[in-house]
């Protein structure tokens, strides 16, 4: 039964409170050792029904609480006298015995004593004394950690290491990954904490108890943390400071009587310290596994946490000896994630093994997203990333899509249609990719990007249009319509909108009857069937060249299909104008060479998700001067690098064959080598006085190349049934049906 175990957990709690608040005599010793042995016999007690998280807590609380109430009752002379709240005017000795009653336990649940003439320092206190923008900051804050903590708690569920029961252990993982898990771990540790602390701030300031300056932030600035001792001493929190260290000061100055600030003196404070912090583990840790080598595998880790900063000391003493004053930021982080992940991996394995690694959100919403609509989950994030104001929330929301998407990438989905996944894969990376250049490459984007007939800036918008205004900057693949619009689009002429719907509509059954027909023929060659019965060169180069054609027709015609659609049904429902809507594809009869092939005729979706990572590459990473030979061509390559990236990751989705993905990716990074060479080949014709060649010649190089280059990424695509472009009703097959001849 857990009832019992609460009353005695609440007695240990209680009858130092009351001793602490009752005026000094015997009574407070044999109260405190009355709680003393309650709490003994709470820990020889086997408790199989209490939930390991709940037992863990007791003990880590319970140990702490009576270390408190020891250095508050036999320590500190004069308690009542010298200890109160910056806003009490008269000491507690002075105060009736139901105000001591709440004095004691402010004291004594206050772990930092924030707000009081004995707070620990280094505190970081709320810049706000307002309640309810206290109340409100907290809010924010407590639905960031949540979503950060479901994001990493999906993370680890499916890391063997963090499972119950572990099927692989950290210890054995590379140094890498270690480093990883071990990362996750405290990071995860420090969020639970971090949740539980604005949870709780914000019901008790909102109810009165207590005020905005009682709850400074539960941990320091993480970008301090540059060595072990500012790690355990400032950035992580310091709730056991006051159980720990008054202590460890009355040992060596009342019991050794060693010099104040000596140095023996600050190293035997330091042992102490992180002794008795690793003795409040090992009874937490006794309590849920009731196995005492695996308690005292938390003692091992908080010795090895002093010895790591002993060492660490007398490697800063013998920098500074031999010149070394200050080493690269980097290279501290480094050092502090070293020692974490050497010193901490068998302390994890053993709150794993005993199924206490439970710190993530019991409701996860990251979860219900991934197993119902987790495509859809990574756009709304991405666009409330857009949206939002900039702050740090942003990069973290971009992390979560992100991550949500990996995890669509590595989980199988044997369920959903092959052309499903390959647009996921498509539209997924381009989308991340371009959401990343307006997040991180593109400096004041809401000041900046705007709609031709948007009067003013996103930033002045509010959060309702800014949503709006995200959606549009991000589904707006070419920026049509925008001053941020991909060149060379061809826009429709002036024209009212219902005719611009009538001209749409008849477009759409254009292609519809044309996608139709060569459907019907698609279908009738076994190259294109599934599974394919022969390859795409089987029957030679003339019927390749006819094969290629027809593939890159019917995708052409599939996409102007659903754009025109599309189209028609936005306008006409007022959602969208004409102007946003030009021609998907560029002028095909100005197709003379593979450079305007890829650069102009084809659909320019992907322009904004590729060029702007390339440009950063060449100008601000290699810092080449623009529009130099190198520059364009390192741009080039990387261009078709990440397309070829995109393509794969869709390649991966739909057959889950690494290889496969590797064809893709080397059919598009490969095409930048052809324009590489053609552009050579235009150079040195050049040079020997050719300026011009018949159209028909440009056309055929086209051909060429693209039935040389194209069958190895087609296979894969038929390979993968994702062939799918051909209308779901065929009127021409119906036809052929009823008209008896042979076909």
């Amino acid at each position: 039964m857990i009832y019992p175990l609460i009353i005695q957990f609440l007695l240990v709690l209680g009858i130092p409170i009351f001793a602490l608040a009752s005026k000094p005599s015997y009574l407070r010793q044999v109260l405190y050792t009355t709680a003393i042995s309650i709490f003994v016999y709470i820990l020889i007690t086997p408790h199989p029904d209490v939930q390991s998280d709940l037992s863990q807590a007791i003990g880590m609380m319970g140990s702490s609480f009576l270390a408190t109430a020891f250095n508050f009752l036999f320590l500190m002379p004069n308690v009542q006298d010298t200890l109160k709240p910056n806003n009490q005017l008269k000491p507690a000795s002075q105060l009736s015995f139901m105000q001591r009653l709440k004095w004691a336990t402010e004291l004594t649940f206050n772990l930092r004593g924030a707000n009081w003439n004995c707070d620990i320092p280094g505190l970081r206190y709320p810049k706000t004394s307002s309640r309810w923008e206290f109340v409100y900051s907290q809010l924010l804050w407590a639905g960031f950690y949540y979503f950060v903590g479901d994001v990493i708690g999906a993370i680890t569920r499916r890391i063997p290491a963090f499972q119950y029961p572990p099927t692989e252990s950290i210890s054995t993982c590379g140094l890498g990954w270690k480093a990883v898990y071990v990362t996750l771990f405290w990071t995860s540790m420090c969020l639970l904490m971090n949740r539980i602390h604005t949870t709780l701030s914000v019901i008790l300031v909102a109810v009165g108890v207590s005020d905005p300056e009682d709850w400074p932030a539960l941990f320091g600035l993480w970008p301090n943390t540059k060595s072990m001792r500012t790690f355990w001493g400032r950035s992580w929190h310091q709730c056991m400071r006051r159980s720990i260290q008054p202590h460890s000061k009355f040992l060596t100055s009342k019991i050794l009587c060693l010099p104040p600030k000596s140095l023996l003196s600050k190293y035997i404070e330091l042992g102490s310290c992180f002794f008795l912090s690793g003795v409040f583990h090992v009874i937490a840790e006794w309590l849920v596994s009731r196995n005492l080598s695996t308690a005292l595998a938390h003692l091992n880790l908080f010795f090895y946490l002093t010895g790591a900063i002993i060492l660490e000391d007398f490697v800063i003493f013998l920098g500074k000896k031999i010149g070394i004053n200050k080493v690269p930021t980097i290279v501290s982080y480094l050092w502090v994630l070293w020692w974490m992940t050497v010193c901490s991996r068998r302390g994890i394995e053993t709150v794993v093994k005993v199924n206490n690694y439970r710190v993530a959100p019991e409701v996860s919403v990251i979860e219900m997203l991934l197993e119902r609509v987790s495509f859809l989950a990574v756009l709304v994030i991405t666009i409330l990333a857009l949206a939002i104001k900039p702050s740090p929330i942003q990069p973290v929301l971009y992390s979560v899509a992100f991550s949500i998407y990996i995890y669509i990438l590595v989980t199988p989905n044997p369920d959903v249609k092959p052309d499903i996944l390959h647009g996921i894969g498509v539209m997924g990376t381009s989308l991340l990719a371009a959401a990343f250049n307006f997040l991180f490459l593109e400096p004041n984007a809401q000041d900046t990007l705007r709609e031709n007939n948007q009067l003013k800036p996103a930033s002045q918008l509010s959060l309702l249009q800014r949503l709006k205004w995200a959606t549009k900057l991000l589904l707006n693949l070419r920026g049509a319509n925008w001053n941020c619009a991909v060149p060379g689009l061809r826009y429709p002429g002036a024209s009212s909108r219902w005719n611009f719907v009538f001209s749409q509509l008849l477009w759409t059954g254009f292609y519809y009857l044309l996608g139709d027909l060569i459907g019907s023929f698609t279908r009738r060659i076994p190259a294109f069937q599934y599974p394919p019965t022969e390859s795409l060169n089987a029957r030679g180069l003339g019927w390749q060249a006819v094969y290629v054609t027809v593939f890159w027709t019917s995708m052409c015609i599939m996409m102007n299909r659903v754009h025109s659609t599309v189209s028609a049904v936005l306008v006409a429902v007022g959602e969208s104008s004409p102007q946003d809507w030009p021609a998907f594809f560029g002028v095909w009869l100005d197709t003379t060479s593979m450079r305007k092939f890829w650069g102009r005729s084809w659909h320019q979706i992907m322009r904004r998700s590729i060029q702007p990572h390339s440009k950063f590459l060449t100008n601000n990473i290699l810092r080449l001067p623009p529009k130099s030979l190198l520059a364009t061509y390192i741009e080039l390559l990387c261009c078709f690098f990440l397309s070829g990236v995109y393509h794969s990751a869709a390649d991966w989705l739909v057959l889950r064959n690494p290889s496969t993905a590797l064809i893709n990716f080397k059919f598009f990074f490969g095409l930048s080598g052809i324009i590489i060479l053609e552009d050579f080949i235009i150079f040195l014709g050049k040079n020997i006085g050719i300026n011009k060649v018949p159209t028909i010649v440009s056309y055929m190089w086209v051909l060429w190349w693209m039935t040389v280059s194209s069958p190895m990424a087609i296979e894969t695509m038929i390979m993968g049934n994702n062939y799918h472009v051909a209308p779901e009703i065929s009127v021409v097959d119906m036809l052929l049906q009823k008209i008896p001849i042979t076909v």
